[in-house]
C-alpha cells in the first residue's frame, strides 16, 4: 500500500514480506535477504492463496508486502489505486526462443521469419493492443480541468438525469471503467469511457468509431445502465437496486441473478447486496454452489465485481465531498 511504500529493497530490513514456497518469488527473497544480511522476514503464504490473493491482500490492507510480477502488479493496480508497485527487486527478463545448439537451420528460419514485415507489422499490433491500449497496462493520464471530477464532467450532468442519478456516481462508475480515458480498449474488447462491449455498444448505435466519441459513449452507457434498472426493478430500494446495477455493469446481468437465486435459495435476503448477494457471487467459483440447480450460468470468479461496487461506491462518496 501507498502508506508502506518503499523506495530501496534495504528498506525491507525487519519488513515481513509474504510469497509461496518454493516460487521463483521465493527464491528471488532468499537471494535478496542475503544480500542485505537475512534482516527480511520471509513468510511462507499459505498454500491454499495464489499470488493474485497476496496482491488482494497487500490492496486490501492485510498484509505489507509481497513479490509479484510487474505486468501483474500493474494489473492489480488499475482497480487497487492504493498499491504501490513502483520499486523493481530483480533485473528486466527477455524473452526468447530456446532451441537446440545444432539447430542451425531452425535458428535461420526464425531469424527470417523475425525480419519479415508482416512479422514486425503483428508483433507492432500486438504489443499497441496488450501494452498501449490496455487498461491494465496503460494508466495514461488524463488532464483534468481544476475543479472538476473529469473532462467530461458536462456529459455526466447532461445523461444521469435520464436516469435519476446523481451525475458524481455515474462519474465514478466511468473512473473506475477507463480512467476517463475515451479510447481505453480492455484485453476482452470493452472501448470508451463506459467500457461498452461490441456487441452492446452495437445495440445502443454505436459503431468502431462513433463507440470512441465520449459524448455518445457516455449516452449509450446510460441507456445500458436504464435496461439494467428495469431488470433489477424489483428491488424497491433505490440504494440497493444502485449496487446491483454496478455489479451487472461489471459482471453482466447473469450472474448477479445466479447469486440472487442462491440468496433465495439459502434463506437470506436476494435484495441486499452487502453481506448477502455479493456473499453468494463470491460463491461461485465453488462446485458445490455453481452446480446447484437454482444456477443458470455456471462458474463465476466474483471477486473483481465485488471489490468493483465497493471501489466505485468508495470514489463516489469522495466525489460527494467535493464543493
Amino acid at each position: 500500500m501507498g502508506v508502506n511504500a518503499i523506495s530501496n529493497v534495504t528498506e525491507l530490513a525487519g519488513k515481513s514480506v509474504y510469497v509461496k514456497e518454493n516460487s521463483i518469488f521465493y527464491d528471488r527473497l532468499q537471494a535478496l535477504n542475503d544480500e542485505i544480511g537475512g534482516t527480511i522476514n520471509i513468510v511462507i503464504a499459505n498454500d491454499s492463496l495464489s499470488n493474485d490473493d497476496l496482491i488482494d491482500m497487500v490492496a486490501e490492507d492485510k498484509i505489507d508486502y509481497t513479490f509479484a510480477y510487474h505486468n501483474v502488479a500493474l494489473l492489480h493496480k488499475s482497480y487497487s489505486k492504493d498499491l504501490d508497485c513502483h520499486m523493481s527487486v530483480g533485473f528486466d527478463q527477455h524473452n526468447g526462443w530456446l532451441i537446440r545448439k545444432k539447430s542451425n537451420n531452425l535458428k535461420k528460419s526464425i531469424e527470417k521469419w523475425e525480419k519479415l514485415p508482416e512479422t514486425q507489422q503483428i508483433q507492432s499490433l500486438l504489443f499497441d493492443k496488450y501494452w498501449e491500449k490496455s487498461p491494465y497496462f496503460a494508466l495514461r493520464k488524463i488532464r483534468i480541468p481544476k475543479g472538476s471530477i473529469s473532462p467530461y464532467d458536462h456529459y455526466f450532468k447532461k445523461f444521469a438525469n435520464s436516469i435519476n442519478w446523481d451525475w458524481r456516481l455515474l462519474a465514478a462508475l466511468a473512473y473506475h471503467e477507463s480512467g476517463f480515458d475515451p479510447t481505453n480498449e480492455s484485453w476482452s474488447g470493452a472501448e470508451g469511457i463506459m467500457q461498452l462491449m461490441p456487441h452492446t455498444a452495437l445495440k445502443f448505435g454505436l459503431d468502431r468509431v462513433t463507440v470512441l466519441d465520449p459524448g455518445m459513449n457516455i449516452e449509450a452507457g446510460v441507456q445500458y445502465i436504464k435496461s439494467l434498472n428495469l431488470i433489477f426493478r424489483r428491488i424497491e430500494n433505490k440504494e440497493e437496486r444502485i449496487k446491483f446495477i454496478l455489479a451487472a455493469y461489471n459482471s453482466g446481468p447473469a450472474h448477479i441473478l445466479d447469486a440472487m437465486a442462491l440468496t433465495r435459495k439459502f434463506g437470506r435476503n436476494p435484495h441486499i447486496w452487502f453481506n448477502q448477494v455479493e456473499y453468494f457471487l463470491l460463491k461461485k467459483n465453488d462446485p458445490d454452489f455453481y452446480n446447484d440447480p437454482v444456477v443458470k450460468y455456471g462458474f463465476y470468479s466474483g471477486k473483481e465485481t465485488v471489490r468493483y461496487v465497493h471501489n466505485t461506491l468508495t470514489t463516489y462518496e469522495k466525489y460527494q465531498k467535493r464543493k
